[in-house]
């Protein structure tokens, strides 16, 4: 077995709902950060990673599109796929109300995993999850899906980067 690690920097995090600040709806779940207009609509991104900030008592989703290896078939013994063995996020919350509640994984539009449960990280987290039932063979490319609660108050965080161990062919 073969073992290879495909990672992203945390600017490649892009988040399912934006806005809140600049398009003026208040069911929106994100803000501005640090007053910086627009960045309620795509983030601060910045050496480390990217920062957005989400409004109380809001939730919100941030996908990474990762890499996946892929190689030729040249016969029918030869065919076979990539297989995940476990992904990683790592970021900051700057407030403790902040908390991830879910790590998503999808091979293109079939899920791999889902809901990992809730994962609650003060401070710097770095989540490390294997797939559940062993390594998934992935046909389309790997996709991580982090769900984000900002709990009581408003709440600043940032990815630094997220990746994934797979498992190729020798």
């Amino acid at each position: 077995m073969v073992l290879q690690a495909m990672w992203v920097p945390g600017h490649a995090a892009r988040m399912q709902t934006p806005g809140g600040d600049t398009i003026g709806d208040d069911t929106r779940p994100m803000l501005n950060v640090a007053g910086n207009a627009g960045t309620d609509l795509l983030g601060i991104p910045q050496g480390p990673g990217i920062t957005f900030t989400g409004k109380a008592g809001r939730e919100n989703w941030f996908h990474f599109a990762i890499p996946t290896p892929t190689f030729f078939w040249r016969s029918d013994a030869d065919r076979g796929n990539a297989k995940v063995i476990r992904v990683l996020v790592n970021g900051l919350f700057l407030e403790r109300s902040s908390r991830l509640i879910g790590v998503d994984l999808w091979d293109g539009e079939n899920p791999l995993a889902q809901d990992f449960g809730v994962l609650d990280f003060p401070g710097r987290f770095r989540v490390n999850l294997e797939c559940r039932g062993g390594p998934r063979e992935v046909h389309f490319g790997l996709g991580i899906s982090v769900h984000i609660s900002f709990g009581n108050a408003n709440s600043t965080f940032a990815f630094h980067g997220a990746g994934a161990d797979f498992e190729v062919r020798d």
